[in-house]
């Protein structure tokens, strides 16, 4: 499937024919374009191996009628703004999966399942860099999802999670276990809101914190109890804004012992 542009797509079906996705759109009083007709995506992105920059911005935005998964089995890469707002309140979709993409360029999933309020799992096993802004507010407000993993996770540029599951009540766990570099204000208040996490979180390969990089990432989440960092990180961790607060998880216990 290749991307045309962020009003039309199409894919090449098991007959070799193309399948053109006529998008339909109002526009808002900001001049945003709001997706007003719903269709099947079943198989729409099996082929797509990356979206430039714009490609998809806004092209689902509202359309509550898609339901069930959505899949993108085949791409690698999310350009500037690629996804942005892409399916931001599409209350129908129950699960997201990316699983060959390695990296998310600026602004790349900014609001792109704001508010998709079905969704209950996601998945980024090979996701290895996140640019600036690249999954700012991605998955704000998405009530249903359970946990958040990201296996390969190394880079999270300047607000690269920030808001990122805010409001995302339902999960339990959380797992950064390759992450080495958070930049500025990466995972501001990243998990805001996350009541549901409890016990601890482990950290066990980041030296590399900017300033405000966890700055309330944990804010509201009163079931965490530990949070575990290297031995080697001590300083770097206790001189970034957020540290006294234990960047909001103020129930929590921070050691120094991986």
């Amino acid at each position: 499937m290749s991307v045309l542009s962020n009003q039309q797509f199409y894919w090449i079906n098991d007959n070799d024919e193309i399948i053109y996705v006529p998008a339909r759109y109002t526009v808002d009083s900001e001049g945003n374009a709001i997706c007003t007709h719903t269709f099947s995506l079943e198989h729409a992105f099996d082929e797509c191996t990356s979206i430039n920059d714009n490609g998809l911005r806004y092209a689902f935005y509202g359309c509550t009628g898609i339901t069930g998964s959505i899949s993108f089995p085949e791409l690698t890469s999310v350009g500037n703004y690629g996804l942005n707002y892409a399916f931001q309140g599409c209350t129908g979709i129950t699960s997201i999966s990316f699983p060959e993409l390695t990296s998310v360029g600026d602004y790349g999933l900014n609001y792109a399942f704001r508010d998709c309020t079905g969704i209950t799992s996601i998945s980024f096993p090979k996701l290895t860099s996140i640019d600036y802004n690249g999954l700012d507010s991605a998955f704000y407000g998405c009530t249903s999802i359970t946990s958040v993993s990201f296996p390969k996770l190394t880079s999270v540029d300047s607000s690269g999670l920030n808001y990122a599951f805010q409001g995302c009540t339902n999960i339990t766990s959380i797992s950064f276990p390759k992450l080495s570099s958070i930049y500025t204000s990466g995972l501001y208040y990243a998990f805001q809101g996350c009541t549901g996490i409890t016990g601890s979180i482990s950290f066990p390969e980041l030296t590399r914190v900017g300033n405000s990089g966890l700055n309330n990432a944990f804010y509201g989440c009163t079931g965490i109890t530990e949070i575990h960092f290297r031995s080697d990180a001590q300083s770097i961790v206790e001189a970034v804004t957020g540290y006294s607060s234990k960047f909001g998880a103020t129930n929590a216990t921070i050691y120094f012992d991986l």
